[in-house]
Parts: C-alpha cells; sequence; structure tokens
C-alpha cells in the first residue's frame, strides 16, 4: 500500500491537486463530484430503459433483439432492491409478447412483485405455473385463480392440502379438476362443510364420490346426491348377463370379477344365516327390531337380509338421519306400507322414537323416489369398493375356491 493511501489528508491533497490542475476550487470540484450520478443510479436508469425497450411493440423489436434485452434485463436486475424488481414488474406485465424468461423470472420473486405477472392476462405456461406454485401460499392462491389455470397446475398446488386453495379450485369453473385432486376434496369436505355445497355441483364428480360423501353430507344435499347419479343398470345388467353362469360355475373364479357381478346383479333375495330365502314378513321383523335395539345379533341378520357386510349394516343402522336405512329397505323390496309402519313397530319393540314423524315423511318421500334397483346399486356400491379393495390386494386371481356365500349368492342360475 502507497505512502499516500495511509495519509488520513490523502483525499483532501487529491481534491486540492485535482482543483489546481482543473482551475476550479476545492469546494466547488467537491460539488461537482457529487453531482455526478452514482453506479445504482446509473444501473437503475439501464434497467429502465431496458424495460422501455422490452414493452415495444412487435414491428419495431424483433424475437432475437427481443430475447436478448430478456438476457440482460435479467442479468442487470439480480441483486438489485425491491421496487426495482417491483416497478418491471409493474411494466411489463402489460407488455403481450414478454418472452418466457422473464415471465418465470418475474412469477418466481416474492409475492408482492409476482402478484403483478401472476394477476395479468398474460399466457402463462403449465410449467412456469407449478413452479410459482411451490414458493408460498400467496402465490398458489394467485394461481388458483388464473383463467388458464391447467389440471395438471391445480393438481400441484391442491397437493399442499390448503382449505383456501380447495376454496379457490372449486370456484373456477374453468379448470377440470383431476382424479386426485377429486380425492382430496372429498376427503376434506367430511370435516370442512364449506367446500360440500360447490363440490357436489362439480361437473366432474362421479357416483363413487357422490356414495362415499353421502355419509357425511346433510340431508338436503343428500338428495341432490340421490338425484344427481340415478342410474338404471338394465344395459349393464343385460350384456354382462351371460358371465354369471360363467364366474360362479369355474372351480376357481376371480374374486374380483364375482364382486363385480354382485354389484350389478338385478336379483336379489334376503337371506338367512344359513342361505335360506327369508319371507318378507320376517324381514319387516328384523328390521323393526334392528332399528328398535341395533345389537350385534340384529346387525348380523340385517347385514344378511340385505346382502352386505356388518360394519355396512351398522353403519346404515346408526344413521342418524335415516336416509340410508330407507335405501336398505327399498334394496329389500320392502313395500311402502310396511316401510311406513316399521317406525311404529321399532317403538312398540321398545326403541327410542330418534325419528321424529316429520323425518319419517322425509324419508318415506326417499323410499318413494328410489326404483329398487336404483337402491341395490347404492347399497352394493358402498360395500363393494370396500370388497374390490381387499380382493384386489390380497387375492390372486384363480387362487382360491369360492365361498358358501359366494356359490349361493345367485342361487339357481
Amino acid at each position: 500500500m502507497s505512502q499516500s493511501a495511509l495519509n488520513p489528508d490523502n483525499h483532501e491533497h487529491h481534491v486540492d491537486d485535482l482543483a489546481d490542475n482543473a482551475g476550479l476550487s476545492p469546494t466547488d470540484l467537491l460539488d461537482e463530484v457529487t453531482a455526478m450520478p452514482s453506479a445504482a443510479v446509473t444501473r437503475r436508469k439501464l434497467v429502465r430503459k431496458l424495460a422501455d425497450i422490452l414493452a415495444l411493440p412487435a414491428d419495431r423489436l424483433g424475437w432475437n433483439e427481443r430475447a436478448f434485452t430478456t438476457d440482460l434485463l435479467m442479468t442487470t436486475i439480480a441483486g438489485m432492491d425491491m421496487d426495482v424488481i417491483q416497478e418491471v414488474a409493474n411494466r411489463l406485465a402489460r407488455v403481450a409478447d414478454l418472452p418466457l424468461p422473464m415471465i418465470r423470472f418475474l412469477a418466481m420473486q416474492s409475492a408482492n412483485i409476482a402478484e403483478a405477472i401472476l394477476k395479468s392476462k398474460l399466457p402463462i405456461p403449465e410449467t412456469i405455473l407449478m413452479e410459482a406454485g411451490e414458493i408460498s401460499p400467496e402465490h398458489r392462491l394467485m394461481v388458483a385463480d388464473r383463467d388458464d389455470l391447467t389440471s395438471a397446475a391445480a393438481e400441484a398446488i391442491a397437493a399442499h392440502d390448503e382449505l383456501p386453495i380447495f376454496q379457490r379450485l372449486l370456484r373456477n369453473k374453468e379448470v377440470l379438476l383431476t382424479e386426485p385432486t377429486l380425492v382430496r376434496l372429498v376427503s376434506w369436505a367430511k370435516d370442512e362443510t364449506c367446500l360440500r355445497e360447490a363440490l357436489i355441483q362439480r361437473a366432474e364428480l362421479r357416483p363413487e364420490h357422490g356414495f362415499v360423501m353421502f355419509w357425511f353430507l346433510s340431508s338436503a344435499h343428500r338428495k341432490i346426491i340421490l338425484q344427481r347419479f340415478s342410474l338404471d343398470r338394465t344395459v349393464i345388467q343385460d350384456a354382462l348377463q351371460s358371465l354369471f353362469a360363467e364366474a360362479y360355475g369355474a372351480d376357481y373364479p376371480d374374486p374380483v370379477v364375482l364382486k363385480a357381478l354382485k354389484l350389478i346383479d338385478r336379483r336379489h333375495r334376503p337371506r338367512g344365516r344359513g342361505g335360506e330365502v327369508v319371507g318378507m314378513d320376517m324381514v319387516e321383523r328384523t328390521l323393526a327390531a334392528a332399528l328398535a335395539n341395533p345389537s350385534e345379533d340384529l346387525i348380523e341378520a340385517v347385514s344378511l337380509l340385505a346382502g352386505v357386510g356388518g360394519d355396512i349394516a351398522e353403519r346404515v343402522l346408526l344413521d342418524p338421519m335415516g336416509e340410508p336405512f330407507a335405501i336398505l329397505c327399498k334394496s329389500t323390496g320392502l313395500s311402502r306400507g310396511a316401510f311406513h309402519g316399521l317406525f311404529d313397530s321399532a317403538l312398540e319393540a321398545g326403541g327410542m322414537q330418534v325419528i321424529s314423524c316429520e323425518r319419517q315423511e322425509d324419508l318415506l318421500a326417499i323410499f318413494d323416489s328410489l326404483s329398487r334397483d336404483y337402491a341395490r346399486t347404492i347399497l352394493r356400491y358402498w360395500d363393494w369398493r370396500k370388497e374390490l379393495s381387499r380382493t384386489a390386494k390380497v387375492e390372486p386371481i384363480a387362487a382360491t375356491a369360492p365361498t358358501n356365500a359366494d356359490s349361493s349368492y345367485l342361487g339357481a342360475v
């Protein structure tokens, strides 16, 4: 280091030398130096001018020149104060043919800066939206509100399991929700009542989702599900009828095929523990007794009468609103009068009137609105999903012989 650099009076002496050479007093020269633009000011001016160049119309700035300017601007702006980047974002958010690297650069900034781009009408590719959605909840909310949101980008932001995102996605009618997104929404709707109304109105919802949601919905929403997913299995039953004898007559039938055929079978005869056909008078007495006192034995009896698992029968009998019970009764072939009389019979059997008279009338209306085949479908569907999952995971094809229950299910084919 030179001696002059160690001298504390070096700066003043240097100014004096400059002043002597320029013919200016030291004070005048200091004022002139102070008035000169600093490096930061010059850099800001360069950034603004580059942004202005990018904002030029296409007939004045070719694509190659625009790409070159973008590279130069992104290099220049790196590390600058946030207010400078904010200014550039606000300026360029109105540029129709902004190069994608610049869009991505601005979308990856903090939420208050990215807002200019993410809330603009500029088309933004799916990959950039997905990247931006990984930055913060604020970014995800802005992505969810975009008109050009894609199914894949919606699935990516939904994977963060945030209630505000789910609400925004359900309001966005332009995006087609994927299966994983719908599964998340159905799962969350069990505890988040605010999601239910919009979810059951989504066009993508299928019977599988609706029948899963059915258990935790209000009575009003349950009616919507029953109306929306009403179906007639006749065409399917006729097309698959020839498979029944083949599948049930095989030495080692595919358990998944058996469950699928059981789901669509048009016939059902209430049976007892020994597989014997049970008369409707016994069905009525059993249902009334189970409604009055859903003991373990009576739950098992109802499951046999309805042809479903004991867990489904228990869930039906313990449901406080009664719609599943109306569905089960319809599926067994119970008459309208017999169903209406079950509630009085349950009271006579010592049960408490947990369903009011007014509610009984609502359930009677639901009972009347369902065909037996549709009620059978719903009941089987609740049971089928569990059974199919179990057999598909545990039982390899042609690994075991059919059980007695499976063999006797169809009776004489």
